[in-house]
């Protein structure tokens, strides 16, 4: 089996087979990255690189199911099955990212419908209630309606690239983020792109730390951006800032397929004035431009503030979601169980955490709570 066969055509009335893939079938699993390149919506969370790196940071329990159809990929299904002492058990697709859930094309109705009984036989056999799916990309509305539960509602912000990186400045790019760039390069802040270990750890983690502290929000460890260089070091991107020789800004994001998908801008807040962290966003868009990109996902859009930031760089919005999968669930279980981080109690743990909980100590507490909310 190969990937060009993913285009021939198939026998619509045969049914679809949920394969749940294992560590040794070395050859599916290079197939899984290759469906994943090429659908439309893959994010490097959906990569097989990423299994590994939440395997060997929070030691989850990977239930990543390929979709076959005439023995060919039709779809992929990645979770992982998480024990919080917040949500009990669950599984999650995909655990510390915006993204997840299937990626499937060319499926019919009853094909769908297939699929879901066997994730319901999968729940049932490891004694789960509940899978919360970040995203539903490709699932029809009638599968979601009848389904899936929609535990809260956003937006993301997607900006559409050219291959002529002077058209996004001068049609997309508003004046306001145009003068911001200008400010920071004749200030003298110089942006370059590099993925090292030893920068992670040295340059990287420390302005995360402190980024997060500010934020209100539990930081990964280390290890989490460490394996990320190592098992997605051909997807991994970082954009760096430096003034005065010292680094003062980062932008983390991954390369997949056509899309650019930022998650991360770490910086020094004693810098801001010299507008580090709008230098590095133009220097990524760019280099999306020149090296063949269609899309620059920066990501949800949880309020105003953020909205503002990522309209001004030309992106436009999309309704997001995430969604529930709890057959015979009520409605209320499910809204207990599902994590929504903008809820009041998250909005009060996360001004706890910025005001009492001290910055040395974030680095150990901070992978604790991760690994019990799984975002």
């Amino acid at each position: 089996m190969s990937i060009e066969t993913l285009q021939r055509p198939m026998n619509p009335t045969k049914g679809v087979d949920l394969i749940l893939l294992s560590d040794e079938e070395e050859d599916k699993n290079l197939l899984w990255d290759q469906y994943v390149l090429t659908h439309p919506e893959g994010r490097f969370c959906h990569l097989m690189g990423y299994k590994k790196v939440v395997e060997e940071t929070y030691g989850y329990g990977a239930i990543y199911f390929v979709i076959e159809k005439d023995k060919r990929i039709v779809g992929i299904f990645p979770s992982f099955l998480c024990r919080s002492i917040f949500f009990g058990k669950k599984i999650a697709s995909q655990p510390f990212s915006e993204y997840g859930g299937m990626l499937a094309h060319q499926l019919t109705q009853h094909d769908y419908e297939e699929v879901f009984e066997g994730l319901t036989e999968a729940m049932r056999q490891r004694k789960v209630n509940l899978i919360e799916i970040h995203g539903g990309f490709g699932i029809p509305e009638s599968i979601k309606e009848k389904h899936l539960f929609r535990v809260f509602s956003h937006d993301r912000a997607i900006l559409e690239l050219s291959d002529n990186p002077d058209e996004i400045w001068k049609k997309k790019v508003s004046y306001e983020a145009r003068k911001a760039v200008r400010k920071a390069e004749r200030g003298g802040v110089t942006c370059y792109q590099k993925v090292d270990t030893d920068m992670i750890t040295s340059k990287f983690y420390p302005l995360f730390l402190a980024s997060m502290k500010r934020l209100g929000a539990p930081p990964h460890p280390p290890a989490y951006y460490v394996k990320c260089g190592e098992h997605l070091k051909d997807h991994l991107r970082i954009f760096w800032a430096e003034y005065e020789g010292k680094t003062v800004a980062a932008l983390l994001g991954f390369a997949v397929g056509k899309t650019i998908h930022i998650i991360n801008i770490v910086s020094d807040n004693k810098y801001w004035d010299k507008r580090p962290n709008d230098l590095c966003h133009w220097s990524f868009i760019k280099w999306g431009c020149e090296n063949g990109y269609d899309y620059f996902d920066l990501g949800s859009v949880r309020y105003e503030g953020q909205r503002r930031y990522k309209e001004k760089w030309g992106a436009g919005f999309q309704e997001y979601c995430h969604y529930v999968f709890a057959p015979g669930l009520k409605e209320k279980k499910m809204k207990s169980k599902a994590f929504d981080s903008s809820s009041k109690s998250m909005v009060f743990f996360s001004s706890a955490w910025h005001r009492l909980v001290p910055l040395k100590l974030s680095k150990f507490l901070g992978p604790i709570v991760r690994k019990q909310l799984a975002r």
